[in-house]
């Protein structure tokens, strides 16, 4: 069964307590459940591979798994046997890729940089084994409780009419002609980490907002906004963007009006729907200014304010 995200993958109610079942009522119908179902993740699409239903504790248990098929994409993370992890960098059609004499054609091309710094020698022994085992025909003992030596592969690739450090000569994929180096090639076990671009590629044009300080949350899973940081601002301030900074760190973040009395400093009550104003401090409510300000700021002040620490908003001329 195809599920995408957003769908309800356990239906379940849970009961209304007495208490709010009076404010729980639609028209003359009481409400005595509420609905509780649990649904995929938006980002989440795939097929129900198994449905497990049992009871733990005498309560009710039941997990759903998905499956879904990934196909190679780039940025995909992909590793080796020793520790020898990268991403996929790009991806090219089979016809225009190098091949070696016998038409093989490589699946993976990694960076001879990656070996001499990290020293992962046996992922060079495991590829010299593996050619080996692939023509002659038999399995090839290599385990941490044998001396493998090297010059054994050589002489064994040697008498199969190979280079006897695995060394081929590839041709070039568009035009034809020979590489002008030999290329190491041979077979090695690699596997796919979970880290897959597409699981971790996000973006979002507006979405949810905290409720304590009105800025977008965080996270992919939440629909979370893209953190714009310390580092990332100083590079905007050294750039001298002033009113794109503006933008990003207060308009498209937690933008917020306060009212503020010209006469104290401080924080007015205001009703702007019915245009009524006042200071609870002086008793003003004609001299006030409109102030625009973080939320998190404007929250910050009333933390101080519960510590009785008042700061006072100046709006006289500068």
């Amino acid at each position: 069964m195809p599920v995408l995200g957003g769908d309800i993958l356990v239906g379940k109610t849970i009961p209304i307590p007495e208490a709010a079942l009076e404010t729980a009522a639609v028209g003359n119908t009481r409400l005595l459940k509420r609905d509780c179902s649990i649904a995929s993740r938006t980002t989440e699409k795939g097929v129900v591979d198994k449905v497990m239903l049992t009871e733990n504790s005498g309560n009710r248990f039941t997990k759903v798994k998905i499956r879904s098929i990934k196909i190679p994409n780039i940025g995909d993370k992909f590793c080796s046997r020793h520790g020898q992890k990268g991403t996929n960098g790009i991806q090219f059609r089979q016809e225009d890729m190098p091949f070696n004499r016998d038409g093989i054609v490589p699946d993976l091309i990694i960076n001879p940089h990656a070996i001499p710094s990290r020293m992962t020698v046996a992922h060079l022994i495991e590829t010299l084994a593996g050619k080996v085992a692939c023509y002659k025909g038999s399995e090839v003992y290599a385990t941490p409780f044998c001396s493998v030596v090297v010059e054994d592969f050589g002489k064994a690739l040697h008498q199969l009419r190979f280079q006897r450090y695995g060394n081929e000569c590839l041709y070039n994929g568009h035009t034809g002609s020979p590489l002008d180096h030999l290329i190491f090639f041979g077979p090695t076990y690699y596997q796919r980490l979970k880290h897959l671009s597409g699981d971790k590629i996000h973006a979002r044009p507006r979405g949810p907002l905290q409720p304590l300080v009105r800025q977008p949350t965080e996270g992919r899973a939440h629909e979370g906004g893209l953190r714009f940081g310390e580092m990332e601002r100083d590079c905007m301030l050294s750039y001298g963007a002033s009113q794109w900074l503006r933008e990003r760190l207060f308009r498209v973040s937690d933008y917020y009006a306060v009212h503020v009395c010209n006469i104290c400093g401080t924080i007015c009550a205001a009703d702007t729907e019915q245009n009524v104003y006042k200071c609870q401090g002086c008793d003003n409510d004609t001299r006030i200014s409109q102030v625009l300000m973080p939320y998190a700021c404007k929250l910050l002040f009333q933390e101080l304010m519960s510590m009785a620490i008042l700061p006072r908003l100046g709006t006289g001329p500068i």
